[in-house]
């Protein structure tokens, strides 16, 4: 909320740290811009989003270079991701525009020896930013912007569960349904990468 807002970014420190989010974020002259990807909290039952995972609610124009990611575990068919085994963290809730799922389960060496299971947004978030630069390579004429928008507009949200509750225009007319609960649904590379559309030769 706004009052959050101005404790964070209200002093001299947080204006600063605004405006380099902001000046990496915006495209200026030459440079293209970038994309923000940030982990939302892990608490299930949150009933409000974060400052910095709905920051575009406050800074509107962030909006077309952020992404939420919310940690979920997908159930899959020969289709694709049919429904939601359970959601590990917060709801999109305020931050459902910008929004998508990523499956944050793992399993790594431990510190104490042998291995160990593993979940949060904080593993999913880094899934998001790895699919963005996948695609910067097989597009490389796409900027940062086009690129989110291309992730979130092939994310699949044709799953059980998922509730549409508006549209996001992702660029050029194309619409894109999201929910309050899961944003756009969930990351699908393999889409991101096909084209996106009517294709011709």
């Amino acid at each position: 909320n706004q009052a959050g807002f101005n404790l964070i970014f209200g002093d001299a420190t947080g204006q600063a740290w605004l405006s380099a989010l902001t000046n990496y974020a915006l495209p200026s002259g030459s440079y293209e811009g970038g994309v923000v990807v940030f982990a939302i909290s892990n608490n299930r039952f949150a009933t409000q989003s974060g400052l910095m995972e709905a920051l575009p609610a406050l800074v509107p124009s962030l909006e077309t270079a952020w992404i939420a990611v919310g940690n979920a575990i997908p159930i899959f068919d020969d289709d694709g991701v049919s429904g939601v085994a359970s959601r590990e963290s917060s709801a999109c809730l305020a931050a459902a525009r910008w929004c998508l799922m990523a499956d944050g389960y793992w399993v790594a060496a431990s510190e104490t020896g042998g291995y160990a299971e593993g979940t949060g947004s904080s593993f999913a978030a880094p899934q998001v930013s790895g699919a963005l630069a996948l695609l910067a390579q097989a597009f490389p004429n796409l900027t940062p912007s086009q690129l989110r928008a291309r992730l979130l507009a092939s994310a699949d949200n044709t799953f059980t569960g998922f509730v549409s509750a508006g549209q996001v225009d992702l660029g050029g007319g194309f619409l894109h349904d999201y929910s309050t609960e899961f944003g756009h649904g969930f990351l699908d590379i393999r889409a991101a990468l096909l084209p996106i559309g009517q294709t011709t030769l």
